[in-house]
């Protein structure tokens, strides 16, 4: 029973990673300004917040501390890099050299 409930939840992850919230929370997306130049900092506490899971899930599912979690979303603390790392790779975010040819 216990697999199972994770399997089903491991492919209700995976659904939820491939909708576009922008378009179902904000119907005028494409007219907004676009900020530029965000920083990894932005992108990565933006995920956090946009996930909507509670910071005791997160923290399970990552292996980042909870509190370390908090602090970050409140904007007390940064992230090491390898719990950027960790939540980067859980919400399916890479870093690209804009200058690569």
């Amino acid at each position: 029973m216990h697999n199972s409930w994770r399997r089903h939840h491991a492919q209700l992850l995976e659904v939820l990673h491939n909708i576009d919230l922008r378009v179902i929370l904000c119907d005028n997306w494409d007219t907004m300004p676009k900020r530029k130049n965000r920083t990894m900092t932005d992108v990565l506490r933006q995920a956090i917040i946009d996930s909507g899971l509670p910071m005791l899930t997160l923290s399970k599912q990552t292996g980042v501390a909870r509190g370390s979690l908090i602090r970050f979303v409140n904007g007390e603390r940064s992230l090491r890099l390898d719990c950027a790392d960790k939540l980067a790779r859980f919400f399916r975010l890479r870093l690209i050299d804009i200058d690569a040819k």
